[in-house]
């Protein structure tokens, strides 16, 4: 998509400005430092890890060693264009490298961790199956959090919590209430956990570590995409949930589905070990994301799925997604993600997202496979009218469950302090209609019914 390449302020006023300054980095170079070094005495553990690797596959939570060998090549090398400020000087590739190393030296304790769920629950696990399961499969910053917070409220719905997924062990998952768990509240953890991220941040994403969220992005951050992100607007694309490139082709196809499987089965498992026998209804396994590359596959891999999409115009939720990246917290060294690589990422990825829903959900579902759209217009307007259009077409339900709200809650949305409108960021909203017209004629069609025109249920 064109657009404007005018100089974009780094910060305007009222904007956050990172710290800074020789104290700050030679603090923050020396707490990397003592880190790396804490962290050394887990190289012990890989000899155990390389003589399981002649036997057990590599799993899929572990980014392969080509992975760390290339990020260590573009740290060496890497020179984005346009530059960011403060941008990769050498502290910020010092940095960088610090965190690389250290996430070397856990690969054993990781993968590790991981078989011993296999040594603990493997044939359990593998009994274990997923049926049915609901993927709510909607665009960034198109609703899709709180439509999973509301309908996770669901008792049979079984979903992979944030924390879950960044440590993927049923056995730690049941250790950890047995011990800490009786020292530690949850209320502790949660503001423990929101204290590693900036105000801004949680500003605009409601971050509880107990709940449901954006199945994809800790898996990515596992697969070091935290790292790539700082290397310029090429590795962004890496992240992208529109498409497989070749770059990404071994991540989604492989380690992304073998982890989805992986997790669903835990997570599945957890529940039947926590209720102390079959429940009266299977729970249903729901996985929340934007992965809509791998939909297909998939619809392959489980085509009795139910795909749940909410789909939103694209001109305030593309300018949502380039603020809310903004925030995202990376190296501090880095300072912020330079607002250069996130329109070029946003106007290149974006409008691709949108084109592979609108040719997807074009589709028809395979023999007892499920999918269901809603609009954000209406899921703002009427949420019991979309909640039962959910229930309706996803779980053959005609009456709503009494958890389930029908009143939106009380959100605080206004006043961020990062907010840059299109204009102020050099992109045309005309020009994003013109290249999506098809896409926001979609989204604005009107609700002739309570079951959206491109319901589908086989």
């Amino acid at each position: 998509m064109p657009h404007l390449t005018v100089a974009i302020p780094e910060y305007l006023p009222g904007e956050p400005v990172p710290a800074g300054g020789a104290l700050f980095i030679a603090r923050h170079l020396l707490v990397r430092a003592a880190l790396l070094a804490l962290s050394l005495p887990l190289l012990l553990l890989w000899p155990l890890w390389l003589l399981l690797r002649l036997f057990l596959p590599r799993p899929p939570h572990v980014a392969p060693a080509g992975r760390f060998r290339y990020l260590l090549g573009r740290l060496l090398t890497a020179r984005p264009d346009p530059g960011p400020a403060p941008g990769l000087t050498l502290p910020a590739r010092l940095s960088l490298l610090s965190s690389l190393l250290l996430r070397w030296n856990l690969v054993a304790l990781s993968g590790l961790a991981w078989h011993l769920d296999t040594l603990l629950y493997g044939r359990r696990l593998a009994a274990t199956r997923i049926q049915r399961p609901l993927f709510e499969l909607s665009a960034a910053r198109s609703g899709s959090t709180q439509l999973a917070r509301y309908i996770e409220a669901d008792p049979r719905i079984c979903a992979p919590n944030l924390m879950q997924i960044v440590l993927p062990y049923r056995w730690l998952w049941a250790l950890v209430p047995a011990t800490i768990g009786r020292l530690v509240t949850d209320a502790q953890v949660r503001g423990a956990v929101e204290r590693l991220f900036p105000d801004v941040y949680l500003e605009r994403h409601e971050l509880d570590p107990f709940c449901t969220d954006t199945f994809e992005i800790p898996v990515q951050m596992l697969h070091l995409g935290d790292i790539a992100m700082c290397l310029g607007p090429d590795e962004l694309q890496w992240l992208t949930p529109a498409r497989i490139t070749d770059a990404n082709r071994d991540f989604w196809t492989g380690d992304f589905l073998d982890f989805i499987d992986a997790i669903g089965r835990k997570t599945l498992l957890h529940r039947a070990l926590q209720t102390g026998g079959p429940p009266a209804e299977p729970p249903i396994l729901m996985i929340k994301g934007h992965f809509l590359a791998v939909a297909p596959l998939l619809e392959q891999r489980y085509p009795d799925a139910r795909f749940l999409t909410m789909i939103r115009t694209p001109e305030k939720r593309i300018q949502s997604v380039i603020n809310f990246h903004r925030c995202q917290p990376i190296d501090p060294l880095m300072g912020a993600l330079p607002w250069p690589w996130l329109i070029q990422y946003a106007m290149e990825e974006e409008p691709r997202y949108c084109d592979g829903e609108l040719r997807w959900h074009g589709q028809p579902p395979p023999p007892g496979g499920v999918r269901c759209l809603i609009r954000f217009d209406d899921y703002l307007r009427d949420l019991e009218g979309t909640m039962q259009t959910v229930y309706r077409t996803c779980m053959a339900q005609t009456q709503l469950p009494p958890h389930i709200p029908t009143v939106h809650a009380a959100r605080h949305r206004t006043d961020y302090r990062i907010d840059r409108s299109l204009i102020q960021l050099s992109l045309p909203p005309d020009a994003i209609r013109a290249r999506l017209p098809a896409y926001i004629d979609w989204c604005r069609a009107q609700r002739a019914d309570p079951a959206p025109a491109h319901a589908r249920r086989s």
